[in-house]
């Protein structure tokens, strides 16, 4: 079946049943006049406004992307862009709206290896409101510390590395937050995911940041993002002092400074 897509300019495209028509120059453009089929057609739809990209506060906008996600997975419940375009954000939805999002997939698509590593995912995925495990990691010294302090008002917990730019441009605003809340009961720890123990310890020294210093042990990456269900960095969360959970926030943004901080002062004003 052919569908005729957008008029647009671009070098990808799904491999489908039916016909595909290629025309154009690829250089000087590095671009090609791709029409295809309807994956093809709901990539070049969406790939531009992110579909699956959910942000990660509770908004209006936020409500009304989830609403045209739904209506979209119900209209084509057999699309494996729709269904990757979660996968690729899923840190950013809760459990339940997961669950209700993969409840309108096709089952043949579900029992794909992409339908089944997203299943796994949520599978393993800790429940809302419950505690997570006080892990001990090592520091500078090399010291197995516990990574939540139960006699902290809020703990904030920033995931990083010595490699990531976006987590090196935080730092000034997270400097900032240590020095207003550092001593009305909060607790910032940043955990690298560092593989290079070497150029962690260098990024220490260089930038200077004034509160506790974690590194997880490259053989428990993969199960530490999978404890706090994050892809990308930066990624921050806060806890109470028992390890529950109060408030995420994924990737760096300018904005992020205010609602750190609205966060940060409902917990030690307590």
């Amino acid at each position: 079946m052919l569908n005729e897509s957008p008029g647009l300019l671009r070098n990808v495209f799904y491999l489908e049943r039916g016909t595909t028509s290629i025309s154009g120059n690829q250089w000087p453009d590095t671009a090609l006049h791709i029409t295809a089929g309807k994956e093809t057609a709901l990539l070049y739809r969406y790939q531009l406004n992110d579909i699956g990209w959910m942000g990660d506060a509770d908004t209006a906008l936020r409500k009304h992307k989830l609403l045209l996600l739904k209506t979209t997975v119900k209209e084509n419940p057999g699309s494996f862009f729709l269904l990757q375009s979660i996968t690729d954000s899923k840190e950013l939805y809760s459990k339940e709206e997961l669950k209700q999002l993969l409840s309108l997939f096709d089952t043949k698509l579900l029992q794909s290896a992409a339908g089944k590593k997203i299943s796994d995912y949520l599978w393993l995925r800790p429940d809302a409101g419950v505690a997570y495990p006080n892990l001990r990691l090592p520091g500078v010294a090399d010291t197995l510390e516990a990574i939540i302090d139960t006699t902290a008002k809020l703990n904030v917990l920033v995931f990083w590395a010595s490699w990531c730019s976006p987590c090196i441009k935080e730092l000034p605003q997270l400097k900032q937050l240590q020095e207003q809340f550092g001593k009305r009961g909060l607790r910032m720890t940043s955990i690298s995911i560092d593989t290079n123990k070497d150029a962690w310890q260098q990024a220490v020294l260089l930038h200077a940041m004034p509160w506790r210093q974690l590194i997880i042990q490259r053989e428990r990456i993969e199960e530490v993002q999978q404890i706090f269900n994050f892809t990308t960095i930066p990624f921050l969360v806060m806890t109470d002092s028992r390890g529950k959970e109060v408030a995420r926030f994924a990737d760096y943004n300018e904005g992020n400074t205010k609602k750190y901080a609205e966060v940060m002062e409902r917990f030690v004003s307590r």
